[in-house]
């Protein structure tokens, strides 16, 4: 169960990232809308602002460059398969926020 949500969680986070074109120092809150926009788009937006929190308050992803690599990494994994490829921080981001995460088919 875990490993599903990390995954359904997983492209909608990289995809959202990705799609926030951004600096490399600070978070602009344009680029905050559009992280939790992009993400929204499959998961609840309290899911996807609780993500976005445990990423830049707890785990230090406090640039937005910062948040795009590890999204370009959580892509990577997704993409392969590769459970053990997921970056811890995301995995207990996600596991932080599972009471948020809608369930997804698969």
């Amino acid at each position: 169960m875990r490993m599903k949500a990390t995954v359904a969680v997983s492209l909608t986070v990289a995809a959202s990232a990705i799609g926030a074109c951004g600096g490399s120092s600070g978070i602009s809150s344009k680029f905050h809308r559009d992280y939790v926009a992009g993400c929204a788009r499959s998961q609840s937006n309290a899911a996807c602002e609780c993500l976005f929190s445990q990423l830049t308050d707890k785990h230090g992803f406090n640039s937005e460059q910062k948040l795009k690599d590890v999204s370009d990494r959580v892509l990577a994994a997704a993409r392969k398969g590769d459970r053990s490829a997921f970056p811890k921080e995301f995995i207990d981001s996600v596991t932080a926020c599972r009471s948020k995460i809608r369930p997804t088919g698969g």
